[in-house]
């Protein structure tokens, strides 16, 4: 696609087939544990629940992460439980661990999932035999390593060893983080236990066929584990945390309230009974619409941000920006400026060496203002650059010394290059470093002053690539 501002807006559309995809599996799984008029209705209401139809859009990996999460539980639920089906969901489970590490709190539900339909099992004396059920975890486990360790063996073969396991592992483990902080959330995960242990044994007990209910209540359970154990323990929880529930969700409430709206039909509602799936569909579009109006659109600032980008730098130049949001320019600075990174530089463990980098590669063209950039950072930045709009560049102000407006106005220059000395109404013209200034200078790193001339207010010394491709640090009329 090139270089565009609206690229983020093309690659969403590369997110429907994982989009398509994942209601296609939540079909299937709603197809086998009830009926294909449920399935249809779980899929209508899942695709349009609020977090889910504007989390599926956005371009993440979590699409994929979901997609892929969803296709195991098909591949688990669609038949007998025999050694090929255990394999293969071992690989598309461990696929999806090859996309994201968010992956442990899926496998950690379905493990809670599964203990808790086999002791309602084991109660009902209906519970596979140990050994049978050993084998098929165990080649569920070899399906399950099989990409993970293949993922590893190349890192390993690169020499990268290293930045895989800091990187996929230890950076995640925060102490105090987020959630970490509440301590009193994880007393919530006893009222819910219990609840996600009488349902299941509801479904259980209320199935004709014992296998079909322990199916469903395999699929409940774990989706209620995950759900409990996301907001009471995880540290972290953003929307695309509930990409792979949602559609989860769906699956049960499809059947529930086509079974309120039975219940419904003998008494005076019945005309309206058949359509309560259709009320709560509406309910949800009703709420998206609320929280997301279709009219407005949200992406105006993020294309006017790229426009900036693509018009001030070229390519090769790089771009200090907090996690990659200017997308066709490298970063100068190893580690994304998000939540888990903030809290390791609050505590020391990374040390804030931004300013560093920046000098040592010479990047002159850094992001808007944000409390992600540690103070320090804030700090040089605010020293060094200018803001141009919705980016900053090298430069400064020079502003006449109080009660010496005649004395030169010294400053440093970080990021040695070119550089144009503006007022408000064209180019300056007083002496710069004892010689007139005529235009375009290049300064080394260090100290220079500048002599103002007569009339001459507020100054500013900025990087010359971007006065030359039409920025300015004084505000347009």
């Amino acid at each position: 696609l090139g270089e565009r501002a609206d690229v983020v807006v093309c690659m969403r559309f590369a997110m429907l087939p994982f989009v398509a995809l994942s209601l296609w599996a939540a079909w299937r799984i709603g197809h086998r544990l009830f009926s294909s008029r449920a399935a249809l209705w779980a899929v209508a209401l899942g695709a349009i629940a609020p977090d889910f139809l504007r989390g599926s859009v956005e371009y993440r990996t979590d699409q994929l992460w979901a997609t892929l999460w969803l296709a195991s539980l098909w591949v688990l639920v669609s038949g007998p439980l025999t050694r090929a089906r255990s394999f293969g969901f071992g690989v598309v489970l461990g696929t999806c661990f090859g996309v994201s590490m968010k992956s442990s709190l899926l496998a950690g539900s379905l493990m809670g999932g599964a203990g808790v339909t086999l002791l309602l099992l084991a109660r009902r004396r209906a519970a596979p035999a140990p050994g049978w059920l050993a084998r098929r975890a165990l080649v569920a486990l070899a399906g399950l390593v099989t990409v993970p360790a293949v993922i590893a063996a190349y890192f390993a073969e690169r020499g990268a060893w290293g930045p895989f396991i800091y990187n996929t592992i230890y950076h995640n483990i925060v102490p105090g983080l987020g959630v970490w902080r509440r301590a009193a959330w994880s007393l919530a995960a006893l009222p819910a236990l219990a609840v996600i242990w009488y349902v299941a044994r509801r479904l259980i007990h209320e199935a004709t066929d014992t296998m079909q209910g322990a199916r469903r209540a395999f699929i409940m359970a774990t989706g209620a584990v995950y759900f409990t154990v996301l907001n009471c323990f995880w540290p972290l929880v953003t929307r695309q945390d509930s990409l792979p529930l949602i559609p989860m969700a769906a699956i049960f409430a499809a059947p529930a309230l086509m079974a309120a709206g039975a219940r419904l039909r003998s008494t005076r509602l019945a005309r309206v009974a058949v359509l309560v799936p259709a009320m709560a569909g509406a309910l949800e579009v009703t709420m998206a619409l609320a929280a997301e109006p279709v009219w407005q659109d949200g992406t105006v600032e993020q294309r006017r941000f790229l426009t900036e980008v693509l018009r001030l730098t070229r390519p090769g130049e790089s771009v200090m920006d907090l996690k990659g949001e200017s997308v066709f320019r490298m970063r100068p600075y190893y580690y994304a400026l998000e939540p888990i990174t903030r809290t390791r530089m609050d505590l020391g463990i990374i040390h804030d060496d931004i300013a560093e980098h920046l000098i040592a590669t010479g990047t002159a063209v850094v992001s808007e203002d944000s409390d992600l950039y540690p103070n320090g950072a804030r700090g040089f930045l605010d020293r060094h650059y200018l803001p141009v709009g919705r980016l900053r560049v090298a430069g400064g102000w020079l502003e006449p010394i109080p009660g010496e407006p005649a004395a030169p106005r010294r400053f440093d220059v970080v990021i040695p290059g070119a550089y144009v000395l503006v007022v408000s109404h064209g180019r300056a013209r007083g002496r710069l470093d004892g010689s007139g200034y005529t235009g375009l200078r290049r300064l080394a790193r260090g100290a220079h002053a500048y002599l103002a001339s007569s009339g001459e207010d507020s100054v500013a010394v900025v990087w010359a690539n971007a006065i030359e491709r039409g920025f300015s640090p004084f505000p347009r009329p």
